[in-house]
């Protein structure tokens, strides 16, 4: 289960989250090289990843990252789930993202 369905727990029926589409889709890099070489029009002659912070030293502070978060997807979480569900659970994300920031913390970037 997502850290977000977890932040829901008890808050809603579990129907309720299963019913709950949060349409974000990231491409992975094979999927995207493959579409473009499917198109023809184009070439990659390099691929890699990027480091989408480079600014940041040390741990992620979630309360602020999960502030960003709320304000791009509130909105998303607002039309399914009452508003007080919204802030509860935007409240719960946090502690549960300190408890994995280790895991997130541990991914390789670009220096």
């Amino acid at each position: 289960r997502s850290v977000i369905c977890n932040a829901l727990q008890g808050l809603v029926s579990e129907d309720l989250v299963d019913t709950f589409n949060l349409p974000i889709y990231a491409c992975p890099p094979g999927e995207l090289a493959a579409g473009v070489e499917r198109h023809g029009l184009f070439a990659i002659e390099v691929m890699g990843l990027t480091n989408p912070a480079p600014w940041l030293k040390g741990s992620i502070d979630m309360p602020v990252f999960v502030k960003h978060v709320r304000a791009a997807m509130e909105g998303m979480f607002n039309s399914q789930f009452a508003g007080e569900v919204t802030d509860e659970m935007f409240k719960r994300l946090v502690p549960k993202l300190e408890e994995i920031s280790e895991q997130i913390h541990g991914v390789p970037r670009k220096e």
